[in-house]
């Protein structure tokens, strides 16, 4: 009896010695047991971190730091800021390549790490637009170009993809230009040039890709505004058979001339004629009656006033006798 017992005893400790090895084996191995806070492959992986998104044309370029113990990666998109997400892929590595987007369109992406322990929750969000690749704008074109006082107005056609304008300018036509403005609208006004001087202009279109061919030349002569012009003067008419003719000096500024025409002094008057020279002949008139006349000067700013009248009375020609009845003291 007192040997079974001692067996007992021995068996025991030896059972209490190898579970106290296992024990001590597992520990080792976990870490710090039950108690640890390291992430293995018994645990969720940790969230992804870093994740960032990086537009290109219809598409978006996702990246995110890697998450021990993860094995895939579910992404997801939202085209609202905070979601609802849409999960649009797994994969095992940390970037993904998002296809097939509408350009213009701003996406939001979160990221969650997975193993067979189960899901992390999802990262910090990230989000980018993606756009059309930025391409050189096409010449401006349908420039126009008005001279003012000192000054030429310019416009043209908004090229597609523009930001801004290069405005160009030169004295002889075909340059060489010197640029003088970089507008961002399509139109420009040239001030401070000399009235007289013909001007001419080409454009070009920019944005962050570069810069247009020159549009079409263009040019204009800035001029003072016009005046009405002086009344004419020396007004002087000479009768004929039938006619009455008429002289003037010209009006400095006057593009044409009204002639206007009366039977008594004073009007009213008829306008008859608007010769651009200073002088007009007035026919088909009856002979024997006295004609009164007036000038008045035009230009684009208006018409003077009238001229001093003057009057004539057109007559037919003396006819004299001839030679051979003044001989004979004859007059027929």
């Amino acid at each position: 009896m007192f040997l079974r017992n001692a067996w007992l005893t021995i068996a025991c400790l030896v059972c209490s010695a190898v579970l106290a090895a296992g024990l001590a084996g597992c520990v080792a191995a976990g870490g710090s047991g039950s108690s640890g806070t390291g992430t293995t492959a018994d645990s969720v992986p940790a969230v992804p971190s870093g994740m960032t998104a990086t537009a290109g044309n219809a598409q978006v370029n996702l990246a995110w730091s890697v998450s021990t113990g993860a094995t895939t990666y579910h992404v997801k998109r939202a085209t609202v800021s905070g979601g609802p997400y849409t999960q649009i892929a797994t994969p095992s590595s940390t970037t993904l390549v998002d296809t097939g987007l509408t350009n213009g369109t701003k996406y939001f992406y979160v990221a969650s790490a997975v193993n067979a322990k189960g899901e992390s929750a999802n990262s910090a969000e990230t989000s980018a637009t993606p756009t059309a690749p930025v391409t050189i704008p096409s010449a401006p074109a349908g420039l126009t170009a008005n001279g003012g006082n000192a000054q030429v107005a310019l416009t043209w056609t908004a090229s597609t993809g523009a930001t801004s304008y290069h405005v160009k300018r030169a004295t002889v036509s075909g340059g060489p230009y010197t640029q003088v403005s970089a507008p961002a609208a399509a139109n420009f006004t040239d001030s401070g040039l000399t009235n007289g001087t013909k001007y001419f202009y080409v454009v070009s279109a920019l944005n962050s890709a570069g810069e247009s061919a020159n549009s079409a030349e263009v040019n204009a002569t800035p001029a003072a505004p016009a005046t009405v012009p002086a009344v004419p003067v020396n007004l002087v008419a000479t009768a004929g058979n039938a006619q009455v003719s008429l002289v003037w000096t010209a009006s400095t500024g006057a593009t044409s001339y009204h002639v206007k025409r009366a039977t008594v002094s004073g009007g009213p008057y008829a306008q008859v004629s608007a010769p651009a020279s200073a002088n007009f002949t007035d026919s088909g008139l009856t002979n024997g009656t006295k004609y009164f006349y007036v000038v008045s000067a035009v230009n684009s700013a208006g018409e003077s006033a009238n001229s001093a009248a003057v009057s004539a009375t057109p007559a037919a020609p003396i006819c004299w006798p001839a030679r051979a009845s003044l001989r004979r003291g004859r007059w027929w």
